[in-house]
């Protein structure tokens, strides 16, 4: 690649980059912009309405059997565990607001200042990955899910979807200096729903494996690929997703006590995440001369 196409690939990446952080602020000072798919809920609304709906699952008239909604591809399972700074373990459907959980290797905690996905019922295709250090706790996360593996001896760490993943990669452990190996892979589905909590730094540790809060929306690779040659970009979706909540965490850290409850759409997602991730994907769609 020449210097100067890098140059204007960095510089059309800038402009989405921009592009994303205005339609972020406009959205939220401006709720009257965001047409989401369905009503919008609380938190505390999709659990009211998980327990009034417990056990439902069939049509009252007609007697069929009727699955929960299937849900985005970036989430983890409601029974993956993180660890809060007191030290206790919990599964990802007792995490809320505010809850400050470790995210890195170096015993870092931050706390969830947002869920780009929060659905109490859902169902969802997850990969299942047992570790060397999570044989009686697996992590669970769907396929598009991003974490960070080692993938050769004395390589640089790098960052790819749960659905690349091998038997005999290191992953990195939260709470110490050594990687260690994934022993086996396999496909399960849940429906008991599907999270993903935002930290400030982008990465979550969780059952004991660094992860990324983050996922592709471009099947198998976590590079960013431009329009219809498949041009690869300098850049990973974990670092997009950090550039792109940028304006939601300044938010958050302004106004705090603006940011302890949070609406989603009836699939789940939140409404900061919804419609500027539909922006991404047509932008991503197009040929690379609009770009």
């Amino acid at each position: 690649m020449t210097s100067g196409l890098r140059l204007i690939l960095i510089s059309n990446l800038l402009t989405i980059l921009v592009t994303a952080v205005a339609v972020l602020v406009a959205l939220h000072l401006n709720p009257s912009l965001v047409e989401t798919t369905g009503d919008v809920v609380t938190i505390e609304q999709q659990q009211h309405r998980s327990l009034q709906n417990e056990g439902d699952c069939c049509d009252c008239d007609t007697g069929e059997y009727i699955p929960p909604p299937t849900i985005p591809d970036f989430c983890f399972s409601s029974v993956t565990t993180v660890e809060l700074e007191s030290g206790e373990k919990v599964p990802m459907a007792d995490l809320r607001l505010g809850d400050r959980v470790l995210v890195s290797m170096n015993n870092k905690y931050e706390p969830i200042y947002s869920f780009g996905h929060f659905a109490t019922k859902a169902q969802a295709e997850f990969v299942q990955i047992r570790t060397t250090a999570s044989t009686d706790t697996p992590l669970e996360m769907t396929p598009n899910h991003l974490l960070f593996v080692e993938k050769k001896e004395g390589a640089q760490q790098e960052v790819i979807p749960a659905s690349s993943v091998k038997v005999g990669d290191k992953v990195l452990t939260g709470g110490g200096t050594e990687n260690v190996f994934v022993t086996s892979i396999q496909t399960i589905t849940r429906t008991d729903g599907a999270f993903a909590p935002f930290t400030p730094s982008g990465t979550i540790v969780t059952n004991g494996i660094q992860s990324s809060c983050f996922a592709t929306i471009q099947d198998d690779t976590a590079k960013i690929t431009l329009g219809m040659s498949g041009t690869a970009l300098p850049l990973n979706y974990h670092q997009l997703g950090v550039v792109f909540e940028a304006p939601h965490r300044l938010y958050c850290h302004l106004t705090r006590n603006k940011c302890t409850e949070e609406t989603y759409n009836t699939e789940g997602m939140s409404v900061w995440v919804e419609k500027p991730l539909h922006g991404l994907e047509w932008i991503l769609e197009q040929d690379n001369t609009l770009l």
